[in-house]
Formats: structure tokens, sequence, C-alpha cells
């Protein structure tokens, strides 16, 4: 590793909220991935759906850890 954090913002159309990709919230996401959906225009580009394989949506606040599961939309 090299000690770097990386994060990436996106829209998630179905619930119309912003999504935080990053180690902690979704650590499965491949990198290129979270890129992609970072950059994506949906008028342009066909809108990417969250795949099973990525697994859960980490959601954290300073008192608990909240898991999402956004597979389906």
């Amino acid at each position: 590793m090299t000690g770097i954090e990386l994060g990436c913002t996106s829209v998630d159309l179905d619930n119309k909220v912003l999504r935080f990709f990053n180690q902690k919230t979704t650590p499965l996401l491949p990198v290129c991935r979270s890129v992609q959906m970072t950059g994506s225009f949906p008028v342009g580009f066909k809108a990417q759906k969250w795949r099973k394989e990525w697994g859960l949506y980490h959601v954290y606040s300073l008192e608990k850890k909240q898991v999402i599961d956004i597979t389906g939309h």
C-alpha cells in the first residue's frame, strides 16, 4: 500500500443521495469503478448499477457504524 487515501463521490440516482467511496465506506469497490462512477454523466453515459460483489455500503458517524445494502437498485 502507498499510504495515500483516495475518496470519490457519486450521486445515487435511485435514492437521490450523494455517496462517498473510499476504503472505509466501500472496501470491495474497485478503484476504477469508483472513478468511473464519479466521472459519469447520466445524459451521455449509462449509469452504473451497484454489483453484489462490491459488498455493502458502510456509513460511519461519531456514535456508530451503519451498513446499507444498495444492491438491486
